[in-house]
């Protein structure tokens, strides 16, 4: 679950970038004519998520050892 949740964490970064470098929305799905609508609403969650003062992240684990050293790797990578 670790790689999964810090690939999460790295989807607002890499959905700005996607957004910055194509401006008309298309990806190899097709172009995406909802982005332009859903543009403030993702700006606002991004804002938020990146707001110290809203936003926290608890890493919870299991007292195991390899739990454990999970959680110190999340958290190192974080």
């Amino acid at each position: 679950p670790t790689g999964h949740t810090i690939r999460l964490l790295q989807l607002p970064s890499a959905w700005s970038d996607f957004i910055s470098n194509n401006p008309d929305g298309a990806t190899c799905l097709g172009p995406m004519s909802g982005l332009e609508k859903q543009r403030e609403q993702y700006s606002m969650a991004v804002q938020a998520l990146s707001d110290n003062s809203l936003t926290r992240l608890v890493l919870v684990a299991r007292p195991q050892s390899a739990a454990l050293r999970e959680v110190a790797r999340t958290y190192s990578e974080l």
